[in-house]
């Protein structure tokens, strides 16, 4: 029951059956995709204590968590959380995570819009060959 809600994208109450079933790394999935539904429907604020940045951020922890306990999708919930770094303007936090799903490309992109060119030529010389070329 909890993976047909899941798969309908009802994932507040697939969060709960997964919780019923004593499903920990399935219901840590099913919350951090329910949060991410809440950050994109959370309205900005002011620039300072933002609540669609702050609902951004724990939805993009949330990901990062699974993917610590993750084994097959392990790659994308790094990506997952990457985009969603990347969607507020948080570039670093973004390309660590793509760095983590191999994503060297989108890694570096987003190492140079955080002006963190010493980690860009870390990457760039440990994994030249993997990074598009017109970058």
């Amino acid at each position: 029951m909890a993976r047909t809600l899941f798969d309908n994208k009802r994932y507040f109450q697939s969060m709960h059956s997964y919780e019923r079933g004593n499903m920990p790394r399935e219901r840590a999935a099913a919350e951090a995709y329910y949060l991410r539904e809440q950050a994109r429907s959370t309205p900005a604020g002011p620039r300072q204590n933002d609540p669609r940045k702050a609902a951004f951020i724990r939805a993009a922890e949330a990901f990062l968590d699974c993917a610590v306990a993750a084994t097959r999708e392990k790659t994308e919930y790094y990506r997952i959380a990457a985009r969603l770094f990347a969607q507020i303007e948080e570039y670093a936090r973004a390309a660590e995570a793509y760095e983590c799903c191999k994503h060297f490309t989108d890694a570096a992109t987003n190492y140079r819009k955080a002006n963190q060119f010493d980690s860009l030529h870390r990457l760039i010389k440990t994994h030249w060959t993997d990074l598009d070329q017109s970058i």
